[in-house]
């Protein structure tokens, strides 16, 4: 069909889903104004604020945002690595399992937390920047992003990527504090004190400064004396008696290269720590250093009640070293 120039005509179309993670091209839209995050259906969260379905985001795709209320960081887990933060517009979320008893209450808090969370993105692919771009001046020791800090209101880019939907900033992001630091826990007594620590994939290679680069850690022995020296001088300021360690390798030589490391700094007598090592699972097991002087291990079986599998029927790793006691005459 001909037609002259100027004339009008109308053309119909489906439109396949946009993702952006492969198209890079934002075309200029006037601002649209979400209320809270998400859209669409309504639903009460707790009693208070509101929540929205997640699936009606992809209205918005590609489009410049404005979120009008206060979001909570409610995750930083992949802030240091992928830039990444986890907001929510009804506060922080909490594991379902914390609020709710285990089954269809649980999964309830589940599915209301997704439609009240929202990606927080840092409009690049790469990883492990420095500095991060949020908290402003970056990620630090001394200049952390917490659970519970609050952005009054948010525009961006809505986008989807990875499989969530997030917003791509457009300009400076300054977060207020909503959850500072102590300066130490609170006081709850008792005359024992145990943690734990997740080592995030503590494989020393052979133990004997080669074996690199692990299957699943370090890389060289460069990178695990880094991983080392930081792990030893957090646990040597937690100062526990007994530390449960995460992700480390399934090998008695890793839990105790740590161990010697740990002594080293806190050094030698009635303090010096041991290593009881538990059940493995893989190629990381249970793994306790404990003060020698404080615990001991024990090979006494404790069954735990109302348990529908036999995971807390296990072997305890250790246990209270017998107290003398006195009678008065």
């Amino acid at each position: 069909m001909t037609y002259a120039p100027g004339s009008k005509a109308c053309a119909s179309a489906t439109r396949p889903p946009f993702r952006s993670a492969a198209n890079r091209i934002v075309r200029d839209s006037p601002t649209r104004t979400v209320s809270s995050v998400g859209a669409s259906k309504r639903v009460r969260a707790n009693g208070e604020g509101t929540v929205y379905e997640n699936k009606a985001r992809g209205r918005y795709e590609g489009m410049l945002v404005r979120y009008d209320q206060t979001l909570t960081a409610t995750e930083v887990f992949n802030l240091g690595r992928f830039g990444e933060v986890s907001l929510s517009g009804v506060g922080r979320l909490w594991n379902p399992t914390a609020v709710a008893l285990p089954g269809a209450p649980a999964l309830d808090v589940l599915a209301q937390n997704n439609r009240s969370r929202i990606i927080l993105d840092d409009g690049n692919n790469q990883q492990n920047i420095d500095p991060t771009r949020y908290p402003q001046g970056g990620l630090t020791a001394s200049n952390t992003l917490r659970v519970g800090d609050t952005l009054d209101g948010l525009t961006g880019v809505m986008d989807f990527r990875f499989s969530n939907y997030r917003i791509q900033p457009v300009g400076p992001i300054e977060f207020d504090v909503g959850n500072p630091r102590t300066t130490a826990p609170e006081p709850v007594g008792g005359n024992l004190k145990v943690a734990s620590f997740n080592v995030l994939n503590y494989f020393n290679g052979d133990g004997l400064g080669g074996g690199f680069p692990t299957s699943r850690g370090a890389l060289s022995q460069f990178e695990l004396e880094r991983q080392s020296a930081k792990i030893v001088s957090a646990l040597a300021a937690i100062d526990a008696d007994v530390v449960g360690l995460m992700e480390i390798e399934n090998a008695q030589f890793a839990v105790e290269d740590l161990v010697d490391g740990l002594n080293g700094v806190v050094g030698t007598g009635t303090d010096t720590f041991g290593t009881v090592t538990g059940e493995a699972a893989g190629s990381r097991p249970a793994a306790r250093p404990c003060r020698a002087n404080r615990v001991m291990p024990s090979s006494r079986k404790r069954c735990a009640r109302a348990t529908p599998s036999t995971a807390g029927r296990r072997a305890p790793l250790i246990t209270f070293p017998p107290f003398s006691t006195t009678t008065a005459g």
